[in-house]
């Protein structure tokens, strides 16, 4: 959340989290307070619990797995998805794709950048 929020000055509407320790769970809680982050964090959310936030936040992207990929294509306004959590089964990976440290924002920032080109590349117009 820090570096989405602080560096890409991405504003996180909801946060669903599968697995998370007491610990990061406060620090969690406690840097949304401190930034005065109004972000709803979901503990252990099921399908329907997602997409019924994804269709009051409308959020612009969204980032996870296989199974938030599904759920964001049901939403009223489909958010772009870039893939960061395993299970993701729509794409064959042989190189490495870090996603911790330098080359790691390297790869987060470069899925974000090619997200927002597809969405502002102008549609063919079919008559």
């Amino acid at each position: 959340v820090p570096f989405v929020y602080e560096y890409l000055g991405m504003y996180p509407v909801v946060i669903g989290v599968k697995e998370v320790g007491f610990r990061s769970f406060d620090y969690l809680k406690s840097y949304l307070s401190v930034n005065c982050l109004d972000t709803a964090v979901l503990v252990n959310p099921d399908q329907y619990e997602m997409l019924d936030y994804l269709n009051k936040t409308e959020a612009a992207i969204i980032f996870g797995s296989s199974v938030e990929e599904k759920v964001s294509k049901l939403a009223d306004a489909p958010p772009e998805f870039i893939p960061l959590s395993f299970p993701y089964f729509d794409k064959i990976l042989l190189t490495t794709r870090p996603l911790i440290g330098f080359n790691g924002v390297l790869t987060l920032v470069e899925n974000i950048l090619n997200s927002l080109r597809a969405v502002s590349s102008p549609k063919p117009v079919t008559t």
